[in-house]
């Protein structure tokens, strides 16, 4: 049996971006928990606390359907998690966190992986990213965690490092991508035990363009580049 843990930021994001895949673990007997981390309401209902109420008993409801019984529903502020401290939205996520994945800590990589995600990623990124800007323009949003093909393929094919090509500027400048695979490299080293390094990838585009392949080719050109560029580097950097 697996533990399921579903941390979404307003009542009914987790039945409309993942209720069939609860209702999948549901069905194979895993012990699925669903957290709501706000309280659904106090920005468009300021004090009314009927209309919380009756939020927090319709999305029980809802998990009940679902074969959902252990649904928590917090009390952080609706639309305005980027008001509060990170460390208080990071404080109520990895106390379900632990929880939930305590007993099952088992070594497993992927099981690691997502322990890494919710505690780095999700708090600061997809529950108030999604808290803010997904009600603000009326849209449903399910934010994507760390790929769990990344772990699985590394596993697989007995890999002993992980290079992350690192998008710097021509003049070797770091902008918001460049910072965004960075916090991509720190998910992933809390992930796995494997070294992880991020390399300068600025002309492995161009040098796969050259080749004239499909854009998928490319890319496969590119991390060839990339990957031959590194090694090069470790060579002169540290000769045998």
């Amino acid at each position: 049996m697996s533990r399921v843990l579903v941390l979404a930021a307003h009542p009914d994001d987790e039945v409309l971006g993942m209720g069939g895949t609860i209702a999948v673990h549901t069905d194979r007997g895993d012990s699925v928990r669903i957290v709501c981390v706000t309280d659904g309401s106090s920005t468009q209902y300021p004090e009314d606390e009927a209309k919380r109420a009756q939020k927090e008993e319709e999305a029980r409801r809802a998990a009940a359907e679902l074969g959902v019984a252990d649904y928590v529903h917090l009390d952080l502020p609706d639309m305005r998690l980027d008001t509060l401290a990170h460390v208080e939205v990071n404080r109520v996520v990895e106390e379900h966190v632990r929880d939930v994945y305590r007993s099952g800590r088992t070594g497993d990589p992927l099981q690691a992986m997502m322990r890494a995600d919710a505690s780095l990623y999700l708090p600061e990124n997809g529950l108030v990213k999604v808290d803010r800007m997904s009600m603000a323009h009326g849209l449903e949003v399910r934010s994507p965690l760390l790929s769990r093909r990344v772990v699985e393929l590394a596993r697989a094919e007995g890999v002993e490092r992980i290079v992350v090509g690192l998008p710097v500027t021509l003049r070797g400048e770091r902008g918001a991508q460049a910072e965004e695979t960075e916090r991509f490299v720190e998910r992933l080293r809390a992930a796995t035990d494997l070294p992880v390094e991020s390399f300068d990838e600025r002309f492995t585009t161009a040098l796969a363009r050259r080749a004239g392949e499909t854009r998928a080719a490319e890319d496969a050109v590119a991390a060839a580049h990339l990957l031959t560029s590194y090694l090069q580097w470790k060579a002169s950097a540290h000769p045998a």
